[in-house]
């Protein structure tokens, strides 16, 4: 069951935040990302239709596409974002991107690459689905507008979640979708088994009504760049560039290049089994083109444990290159 008082708070936080307009009706409250891809990804997807994705890209949706028999297209990244003049399938059902912050490398993508995205949507057609992943923390300062307030031809999907900025536990997502889906949508919806809680929904709109989740984002964003700007210091100042940050990542979480001669699969499991968690970058790419590195978070981390972290990586890192 959807609550009309939390899509219509939510409605306007979107405008006030994001310079998003649009109908209350428009809104579908979902338990997440990955409810919001199944939805949509149902509705649009036949057999062997064609699907753009970012390469590399969130792991949960190449498998989601996929499961439905998509003909998919990994597409590169560079520093503006999804590579548009790379993208050559004729028939595209629609893109899927991370604009705000791309993951896992956390790139932004640039205004004039949404508008060239934009532009090539509507010569094929097509449809974008935009996941404005972490763009609580990426469009704080600098903010670009979403390709959904740039669209003025209702092409555009708009995910988004409350997990990163509330809590993990916290299942919580929307989607604003053209108005000639929503009926389509809703339909599926309401077959599917997973329902969000009315209760939930009803305590979030009173907590975006009251102001709370506005103090709430300001001091996490102060919190997030401190503790980004910590691991910065103290993981350059102990790994002495043996791995190489991205300090460009908008995100929660950085990159780290490695070296050719340490697969990033045996150092991530390596630092596992002594209790430091990473993640393989090559993991995220689809295809056989990928990049060695790690994906690490830190801003669930309190300052001490990311000291203590960073000094027991080092040393579990060192005792991987003698092993």
């Amino acid at each position: 069951m959807l609550v009309i008082s939390f899509m219509g708070e939510y409605s306007n936080y979107l405008k006030l935040y994001r310079n998003i307009n649009c109908d209350a009706n428009q809104i579908i409250i979902t338990s997440g990302s990955l409810h919001s891809l199944y939805l949509i990804s149902n509705t649009l997807i036949d057999e062997n239709d064609e699907v753009i994705i970012e390469n590399p890209s969130y792991p949960n949706a190449y498998s989601l596409f996929k499961s439905l028999n998509a003909n998919i297209h990994p597409i590169d990244i560079d520093n503006e974002g999804i590579s548009v003049k790379k993208m050559v399938c004729e028939n595209p059902k629609f893109i899927y991107t991370t604009p705000s912050n791309q993951y896992p490398t956390g790139v932004k993508m640039s205004m004039r690459r949404r508008l060239e995205l934009l532009e090539w949507a509507s010569n094929k057609n097509t449809y974008i689905i935009e996941d404005d992943y972490n763009h609580e923390f990426s469009n704080w300062e600098n903010p670009i507008a979403s390709v959904f307030s740039l669209d003025q031809q209702e092409r555009t999907i708009y995910l988004g979640t409350f997990n990163k900025l509330l809590h993990p536990s916290i299942r919580l997502g929307y989607m604003i979708v053209p108005h000639h889906l929503v009926n389509v949508i809703k339909a599926l919806y309401e077959q599917s088994s997973r329902f969000v809680s009315t209760s939930l929904q009803k305590t979030l709109s009173n907590f975006i009504e009251k102001g709370y989740l506005n103090k709430h984002l300001r001091h996490i964003i102060e919190v997030s760049v401190e503790r980004k700007q910590l691991f910065l210091d103290c993981f350059n100042q102990n790994f002495n560039n043996e791995i190489l940050l991205d300090s460009n990542n908008t995100g929660l979480h950085l990159t780290g290049k490695l070296k050719d001669n340490i697969k990033d699969v045996e150092i991530a499991n390596y630092l596992s089994q002594n209790g430091i968690i990473t993640h393989p970058l090559s993991n995220y790419y689809v295809g056989k083109t990928s990049k060695n590195g790690l994906v690490m978070g830190y801003c669930s981390v309190n300052n001490k444990l990311i000291k203590e972290n960073i000094n027991k990586m080092v040393k579990v890192y060192g005792r991987f290159l003698i092993s």
